[in-house]
């Protein structure tokens, strides 16, 4: 697994008490959409989507380069279709993100090898590819391989050489007589990942040296475990993601999908930084039968989205598709434009906030998204532990603390809640996080439910808290290290850091409360409690007469310990006693936000961002009704309105109307 980075973006850590993603090329923020070439299309319709583009605001497009376009068989190959495609952009002043696509017939690609012939092919393609457009003006990024990640490990003749070298180098790594236990293939698959990944931009970058290279990441929420960002960033200029609410949300109800989005986003801008994340596909236009939830974004999705999008920080985001591809498994759908090619009212709402931005060029040129100091930790082992791969189950049921995304719904449990506050943070992995640095205000880790801490984090746990910052520890976390083994029956790690340890934990069933005794809390809770024998620390939780949560003091920080799902409780109930547990523990930290919601306001997004002195504040109502939400801020500023305010005369911080599913922007000055 990962190293940790000591010392990681240090200098910015030191001096701040809200750290800030930055965008680094000093513009306003990017809008396009996939412009899908095929044969046989009509050079005037290719034309008209380029000047659509132009019409609309739309800088920059994404095609998918197909070697089966161009690779003509007899070792011949012509580009003429994707020189028209060049010519029309560079005619309308669009930048193009060509994504490589080796020849295959599957709608989104094979994502490795299968033997080292197919892999020559491929390099002679890509070769071929970057050769025929480095010095095109309109070329702009070489996305690497569409969406990496796969729910289909293959085991073949170029995989399987490179898994059995990875066995002989981890095998002094496993815990003595468990390594049955040891989820090594699916470990094996991230590096296996970043391998190739990287394979291919090397010989992009032999081919063009001042390549731009990027990557999208899809079906983060069930993929996380395979992606290792930090190894990445050192060969992509940019990270991406694609994002679409047909695929990729099904872990979320209709009205949570914009805080999904900005969760994605997160996840992404803080496995990017200090380097720009894109967002590399947003859902555009209908989707029927290519996807598993049928849905049509209306313009108010789509001003959701990509608001919430241009909140958090993304230089780029780009949508799937402004033209329908007419052939294979998603024909006719998808599209921001008529199969008349007219603008839809989703195409004409992306404009309109183009013009926005455009307008607030000043602003948005310096703009930084603003997030607390709080850091959601997720860790791929615990992931693949809760998978089905290694913890399978006859029964499905309805307890969702024994099911594949109990450790990411836990995370994202706490992800909502502070959202629903006004609160943003960040959400990395465990060896991407810096546990060593100091700052003037304290930091906080969570710890969601995460069922497996490898070995060698314990001891960035006891620097962390003893530097004196705050570790909330909930659910299964901690309860098997990498090797699935037990620690609580031998080493018990975290002893001297909680202060306690765990007796046992008891099956009590799907929902129940526990109650906190000294913030008067009763939290919703789920499946387990974990009963805790105390050594030196205090008391904050009971149920029947067992201990179940206390507070440690440990060098000039604290953990608070919960060993019972209260994330996957409040998941699945109301989340209120969860926010009021949640603000009581972070206040300290986030006092220094410039804004935040006066009250825990149920599916209500807020993005704030910062340039020079100026702020700017994104306010999202998910809900089908009208609402009043209030500010709690911590600047003097004049309020001007750049978007929405259907519902608003004159800005009152404290009482902001908003209607049903209405999405309003403010600038602070």
């Amino acid at each position: 697994m990962g190293k940790n980075k000591n010392g990681f973006l240090t200098l910015m850590a030191l001096t701040l008490l809200i750290s800030i993603a930055t965008q680094l090329k000093g513009q306003p923020p990017t809008i396009g959409a996939q412009v899908f070439i095929e044969p046989d299309q009509n050079k005037h319709d290719v034309e008209v989507w380029f000047k659509l583009l132009e019409a609309h605001n739309m800088q920059v497009c994404r095609i998918r380069l197909f070697e089966e376009h161009v690779n003509q068989g007899n070792g011949g190959w012509d580009f003429s279709i994707y020189d028209f495609a060049f010519e029309m952009a560079q005619k309308y002043g669009v930048k193009i993100m060509v994504t490589l696509f080796p020849l295959d017939n599957s709608v989104g690609g094979f994502k490795f090898p299968k033997d080292q012939e197919h892999q020559k092919s491929i390099e002679k393609y890509i070769r071929k590819t970057v050769k025929h457009f480095k010095d095109h003006p309109a070329l702009d990024t070489w996305v690497l391989q569409n969406e990496p990640g796969t729910n289909e490990y293959s085991r073949n003749d170029y995989s399987l050489p490179k898994f059995e070298k990875f066995k002989t180098e981890q095998k002094k790594k496993v815990w003595n007589g468990y390594m049955k236990n040891y989820p090594e293939f699916e470990l094996f698959w991230r590096d296996y990942t970043t391998e190739y990944l990287g394979w291919i931009a090397k010989i992009i970058r032999e081919e063009d040296p001042n390549a731009i290279t990027h990557v999208n990441n899809h079906m983060l929420f069930s993929n996380l475990q395979q992606y290792d960002f930090s190894r990445w960033m050192p060969f992509l200029s940019t990270l991406g993601a694609s994002i679409h609410a047909s695929w990729h949300l099904g872990y979320f109800m209709r009205n949570q999908y914009t805080m999904a989005i900005a969760a994605n986003c997160d996840i992404i801008s803080s496995a990017a930084e200090p380097k720009p994340f894109w967002v590399t596909e947003l859902q555009g236009g209908t989707n029927i039968f290519s996807g598993f939830n049928p849905l049509c974004p209306s313009e108010d999705d789509i001003a959701q989205w990509l608001w919430t999008c241009i909140g958090s920080g993304a230089e780029r985001t780009i949508f799937w598709t402004l033209n329908a591809r007419a052939s294979g498994a998603e024909a006719g759908e998808w599209g921001m434009v008529t199969y008349q090619n007219r603008a839809t009212d989703r195409l004409i709402m992306s404009g309109n906030i183009a013009q926005v931005l455009a307008k607030e060029k000043v602003f948005f040129e310096k703009a930084k998204t603003v997030k607390s100091d709080i850091t959601l930790l997720y860790s791929p082992e615990s992931m693949i532990m809760f998978s089905d791969k290694i913890m399978s189950s006859q029964f499905e049921e309805d307890i969702l603390g024994r099911n594949k995304g109990a450790h990411i719904k836990s995370m994202l449990s706490y992800y909502e809640t502070l959202s629903e506050m006004g609160i943003s943070c960040n959400i990395k992995q465990m060896d991407n996080f810096d546990w060593e640095i100091k700052t003037d205000s304290p930091r906080i880790a969570i710890l969601a439910n995460m069922l497996s801490i490898p070995k060698e984090f314990i001891d960035n746990l006891y620097t962390f808290v003893g530097n004196g910052n705050k570790l909330i520890v909930t659910g299964l976390s901690g309860f098997y290290d990498e090797n699935m083994h037990n620690v609580y029956m031998s080493s018990d790690p975290f002893r001297e850091l909680f202060g306690a340890t765990l007796e046992e934990y008891k099956f009590v069933g799907n929902n129940f409360d526990i109650q906190l005794t000294d913030s008067n809390v009763l939290l919703p809770a789920h499946m387990v409690k974990g009963i805790i024998k105390t050594d030196k620390a205090s008391e904050i939780g009971t149920l029947s007469g067992n201990v179940i949560a206390v507070r440690n003091k440990y060098g000039k920080g604290e953990v608070v310990w919960i060993p019972s799902l209260i994330g996957l409780g409040s998941w699945q109930k109301n989340n209120d006693s969860f926010a009021s547990f949640i603000i009581e523990e972070i206040k300290e930290t986030v006092r220094q936000l410039p804004f935040t919601l006066l009250r825990h306001s149920k599916h209500v997004l807020l993005r704030t961002m910062k340039s020079d002195e100026d702020y700017l504040t994104v306010l999202i109502n998910m809900e089908a009704k009208n609402i009043t939400v209030g500010l709690e801020g911590n600047i003097d500023k004049r309020a001007r309105l750049i978007f929405g305010g259907k519902l608003i005369e004159n800005i009152d911080i404290r009482n902001i109307h908003l209607a049903p599913q209405e999405t309003v922007v403010i600038i602070w000055q």
